[in-house]
């Protein structure tokens, strides 16, 4: 859970300025192509945009974690958006997405990924109460 701590201490978790999936994923792209690590020309918006036309990345719970796979060495990265209304995402469970957590995935980090998401599922299906994120009113509820 690395970079998600790293995003949060960091300040990447942000109020979505709308609560559309397409307007979602394009804010947060944008906020990952503007980290200084990221190589100029990283195309975050494109290489998500193009993964959720094939696959929906919601994990269920209110959650979902979208991703783009680039071939270069460097640090996982996250930035993290919260919608207080939720996001119709056509999750399998029908529930909107209230937190959209996007990953930058470099070649040299896979495995961290997969490590960093099976534990969010984990706990995610452990979690009996989203209530607080669900009647959450501003980001220091949700951080």
């Amino acid at each position: 859970m690395d970079s998600l701590l790293d995003a949060l201490q960091e300040g990447r978790l942000f109020e979505l300025p709308e609560n559309d999936k397409f307007h979602a994923l394009q804010f947060l792209a944008h906020i990952i192509e503007a980290i200084p690590s990221v190589p100029n020309g990283t195309d975050v918006e494109g290489l998500v945009l193009a993964r959720e036309k094939n696959t929906v990345s919601a994990l269920g719970k209110s959650f979902a974690c979208p991703h783009a796979r680039v071939p270069y060495d460097e640090d996982l990265i996250c930035s993290i958006g919260w919608s207080p209304e939720g996001i119709e995402y056509g999750a399998s469970d029908h529930l909107p997405v209230y937190i959209i957590i996007m990953y930058l995935v470099p070649d040299n980090q896979r495995n961290h990924y997969l490590k960093e998401i099976s534990i969010l599922a984990k706990v995610l299906q452990s979690s009996n109460n989203l209530a607080p994120i669900h009647n959450a009113s501003d980001l220091n509820t949700v951080r």
